[in-house]
């Protein structure tokens, strides 16, 4: 009897569970990697903005001095 509940866990864990996992795995490599790419794109937008402020600033020093 005891041997019967067992071989029923194991066959509900690896029929209905351990696909489930499997794909909650893959969905979060997903998401993961979706995440890896905004940071990369925030950080060159940052970047960006950081050189355009600079330039205003050193055009703006510019023309103070003269």
């Amino acid at each position: 009897m005891a041997e019967n509940v067992l071989e029923t866990v194991r066959t509900t864990v690896q029929d209905f569970i351990a696909p489930e996992l499997r794909t909650h795995g893959v969905r979060l490599d997903n998401i993961d990697r979706r995440l890896d790419e905004l940071r990369s794109s925030v950080e060159h937008r940052i970047d960006d903005a950081k050189e355009t402020l600079r330039a205003g600033m050193h055009a703006l020093d510019a023309r103070l001095v003269s």
